[in-house]
C-alpha cells in the first residue's frame, strides 16, 4: 500500500510541474550567399560578422554594420576555402580560421584585412581572441593528428 502511494505522489507530483513556454520568434534574414554559414558573432552592438563558404572552393566573410540586418560580403579572394571559425572584439576587430591553417584577420574600420598562414597547414576548426596580438587555435584532422596553439 505504501509503495502504491508514493508511485501516485509522485506521478501527481511529475505530472502537476508544468512549464511555462515562451514562444520563439525566429526571422530569417538574407546574407546574399548561397554558402553554408559556419559562425556568426555580434563584436558590439552594430558590428556583426558571419563566415562560411565552401571546404575547398570558396571563403565567404560577411559583415554588418546594422546589428545584421544588411550584410556586405569582404574581399576573400586569397583564400579559397572555407571559414570555420571567427571571434571578436568589441572594438569591431575580427579574426577568423580556415582550411589548411590560414588566418584572416581584420581591423574593425578597415574594409580589406590581412591574411596569414599559421605554424601548420592542418585545418584549424576553432580560434579565439585573447588581446589584440594573441590568438588561441584548435585544429587538426582528427584524434590523431590534432593541434593547439
Amino acid at each position: 500500500m505504501r509503495s502504491v502511494s508514493l508511485i501516485l505522489f509522485f506521478g501527481l507530483l511529475f505530472f502537476s510541474c508544468k512549464k511555462e513556454s515562451i514562444p520563439a520568434v525566429i526571422t530569417s534574414i538574407d546574407s546574399g550567399t548561397t554558402f553554408k554559414i559556419q559562425d556568426v558573432q555580434l563584436a558590439n552592438g552594430s558590428i556583426a560578422y558571419a563566415v562560411g563558404g565552401d571546404r575547398y572552393t570558396e571563403s565567404i566573410l560577411l559583415k554588418s554594420i546594422d546589428a545584421g540586418q544588411t550584410w556586405q560580403r569582404l574581399n576573400t579572394t586569397e583564400l579559397g576555402k572555407t571559414f570555420f571559425s571567427l571571434d571578436t572584439s568589441e572594438d569591431g576587430d575580427m579574426i577568423s580560421c580556415s582550411y589548411d591553417g590560414w588566418f584572416f584577420i581584420l581591423d574593425g574600420s578597415e574594409l580589406e584585412g590581412t591574411v596569414t598562414r599559421g605554424p601548420m597547414w592542418l585545418p584549424v576548426h576553432s580560434v579565439k581572441m585573447v588581446h589584440e596580438n594573441l590568438y588561441v587555435m584548435v585544429g587538426g584532422n582528427g584524434f590523431e593528428t590534432g593541434f593547439s596553439g
